[in-house]
């Protein structure tokens, strides 16, 4: 009789258990990475996008309020020039100047407001928020999925698929819901648990073979 469950070989190479090879964990990996392009990637490209578009309508619209107060300043600074000249109109190489000024002023305010991508987009990034369901709500505790290939409806005897995706039994919800609550792992299965191999029985520290005989003994 074992002391205790032994353990199964690997289930990629089929060395024993002692041996604690690699294999599991890095078929582990491979499944997530796939999971993961497939159904994350397109929630990322999603978060991406809308990050792009706000720090690049923040930017434009900074640059844009930069700009409007430059051009502020030369006029004014154009009005100045009037006034000093007994409100004559500025000469043309002074507003040649402010001009060349004002274009300068608004190439650095650009310069400066692409270099401030990098914090425009952390911030946007800090607003999306990612929650992860509760370990003990029902849809962690009796997820609603199947382990293995399921068959065409119908074909399933006392087991059915409800529209939603739950599996039934007998009429009821045995995933999700209050039904869910010591459900076995055998019904999740879409085939039943083949049954222990034939073989001789242990009862109250007897061995019986399968033809009911029992053989002296105790184990």
């Amino acid at each position: 009789m074992f002391d205790s469950m032994p353990m199964p070989d690997c289930a990629i190479c089929h060395a024993p258990d002692t041996l604690q090879c690699p294999c599991e964990a890095k078929e582990l990996d491979s499944a997530i990475l796939e999971a993961e392009a497939r159904v994350m990637q397109p929630r990322y490209n999603e978060i991406r996008s809308w990050t792009r578009a706000h720090a690049q309508d923040f930017i434009f619209k900074y640059s844009q309020f930069l700009a409007e107060h430059r051009k502020e300043a030369y006029m004014a600074h154009l009005d100045q020039i009037s006034d000093d000249t007994s409100h004559a109109p500025p000469h043309g190489n002074e507003i040649a100047k402010a001009q060349a000024k004002l274009k300068q002023s608004i190439d650095e305010d650009w310069q400066t407001s692409i270099q401030c991508y990098p914090k425009a987009i952390k911030y946007f990034y800090s607003l999306v928020e990612m929650k992860l369901p509760g370990d003990y709500e029902p849809a962690v505790t009796a997820p609603t999925l199947r382990l293995r290939n399921s068959p065409q409806s119908g074909e399933r005897g006392d087991g059915a698929t409800s529209a939603n995706g739950d599996i039934k039994k007998n009429g009821k919800d045995v995933i999700g819901g209050e039904m869910a609550r010591g459900v076995a792992f055998k019904d999740l299965l879409d085939h039943p648990v083949p049954p222990f191999p034939e073989g001789p029985n242990f009862d109250n520290g007897s061995v019986h073979n399968s033809s009911g005989g029992s053989s002296a003994g105790s184990v």
